[in-house]
Protein backbone atom coordinates (compact mmCIF):
# COMPACT_ATOMS: atom_id res chain seq x y z
CA UNK A 1 0.00 0.00 0.00
CA UNK A 2 2.83 2.44 0.98
CA UNK A 3 3.99 2.58 -2.88
CA UNK A 4 0.45 3.25 -3.62
CA UNK A 5 0.45 5.58 -1.77
CA UNK A 6 3.15 7.66 -2.52
CA UNK A 7 2.02 7.24 -6.42
CA UNK A 8 -1.05 8.82 -5.99
CA UNK A 9 -0.13 11.50 -3.85
CA UNK A 10 2.43 12.49 -6.77
CA UNK A 11 -0.84 12.74 -9.13
CA UNK A 12 -1.96 15.51 -7.14
CA UNK A 13 -0.43 18.25 -8.90
CA UNK A 14 -1.80 17.35 -12.47
CA UNK A 15 -5.40 16.60 -10.87
CA UNK A 16 -5.42 20.11 -9.37
CA UNK A 17 -4.56 21.56 -12.72
CA UNK A 18 -7.60 19.61 -14.58
CA UNK A 19 -10.26 19.85 -12.66
CA UNK A 20 -12.38 23.39 -12.19
CA UNK A 21 -13.23 22.26 -8.73
CA UNK A 22 -11.51 20.08 -6.00
CA UNK A 23 -11.38 18.85 -2.64
CA UNK A 24 -8.52 17.36 -0.81
CA UNK A 25 -9.16 15.57 2.35
CA UNK A 26 -6.69 14.52 4.92
CA UNK A 27 -8.21 11.41 6.11
CA UNK A 28 -5.55 9.91 8.64
CA UNK A 29 -7.91 10.16 11.41
CA UNK A 30 -11.20 12.32 10.84
CA UNK A 31 -11.50 13.59 7.78
CA UNK A 32 -10.37 17.22 7.32
CA UNK A 33 -10.42 19.41 4.48
CA UNK A 34 -6.81 20.31 3.46
CA UNK A 35 -7.37 22.02 -0.13
CA UNK A 36 -10.00 23.42 -1.91
CA UNK A 37 -9.95 24.98 -5.46
CA UNK A 38 -13.41 26.69 -7.29
CA UNK A 39 -11.96 27.80 -10.79
CA UNK A 40 -9.23 30.06 -9.90
CA UNK A 41 -10.02 30.50 -6.06
CA UNK A 42 -7.36 28.00 -4.57
CA UNK A 43 -7.45 27.48 -0.48
CA UNK A 44 -4.83 25.79 1.94
CA UNK A 45 -6.03 24.54 4.91
CA UNK A 46 -2.52 23.51 6.27
CA UNK A 47 -2.69 21.45 10.07
CA UNK A 48 -0.16 19.68 12.40
CA UNK A 49 0.25 16.68 9.96
CA UNK A 50 0.21 18.74 6.42
CA UNK A 51 2.14 22.49 7.34
CA UNK A 52 1.66 24.97 4.64
CA UNK A 53 4.85 24.17 3.16
CA UNK A 54 4.35 20.92 2.80
CA UNK A 55 0.82 21.19 1.16
CA UNK A 56 2.72 23.63 -1.27
CA UNK A 57 5.02 20.97 -2.00
CA UNK A 58 2.48 17.94 -2.10
CA UNK A 59 -0.02 20.25 -4.41
CA UNK A 60 2.83 21.89 -6.80
CA UNK A 61 2.09 25.40 -5.91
Amino acid sequence: MSTRYHRALALLPRLINLCDKILVYDNSNIPTLIFSKDNTYIEIFPSNHWPEPALRKLLGL
